[in-house]
């Protein structure tokens, strides 16, 4: 039983040594590698720096490792049935210390988001939206906030904030989230 050449395939069999093992396990390494390659380019991590925010909205509840964020513009979901002013509502986990109640963020989500109302999913990173302080006035935009959410004890959307100079206060108007209530909160511009 010397060596053996087979006329229809590629392959030689030469005592106990085959070729179609060097070739074929030559092509299994790469096919091998090609399927890691792309099953590592589907799990790699996304770059959210080119991406939009998940979210853009005030910080109005907020635990050591948590925030509430509620967006700032509503959604219209009436022509499909819906309520015509929805604001977005997510509880984020991860969170840094550096982050204060009032303040206005955009956010990115990182991972699943649980569909609760309010959602809930872990924050990917954020940025903090620097609000300009009107002319005149003493406190800040999240300063304002923070004492207005004092007085609250249920979640809710802020529709709008204005500064008003001849009186020298803030006037807040809320929209409450489960009651649907309007709510006009007067803060003292003063420290």
């Amino acid at each position: 039983m010397g060596d053996v050449d087979c006329v229809k395939g590629h392959w030689k069999i030469c005592g106990n040594k085959s070729s179609l093992n060097e070739r074929g396990g030559g092509l299994l390494r790469v096919v091998f590698i090609f399927i890691l390659i792309v099953l590592s380019s589907a799990c790699s991590t996304v770059d959210t720096s080119e991406q939009e925010p998940d979210l853009i909205g005030y910080v109005m509840e907020k635990t050591e490792d948590r925030m509430l964020v509620v967006s700032q513009e509503p959604q219209d979901f009436s022509q499909t049935g819906g309520v015509k002013e929805f604001y977005n509502a997510t509880w984020l986990s991860n969170v840094q210390a550096d982050i204060a109640i009032g303040e206005l963020v955009k956010v990115w989500f990182e991972g699943g988001v649980a569909e609760s109302y309010p959602s809930q999913t872990k924050l990917g990173k954020f940025e903090i939206i620097k609000t300009e302080r009107p002319e005149g006035a003493d406190l800040s935009t999240d300063q304002v906030i923070r004492k207005a959410l004092m007085e609250l004890e249920q979640l809710v959307a802020i529709r709008s904030l204005q500064y008003d100079r001849e009186k020298d206060r803030w006037d807040i108007e809320f929209k409450t989230i489960f009651e649907e209530e309007d709510l006009t909160i007067h803060v003292k511009d003063e420290k």
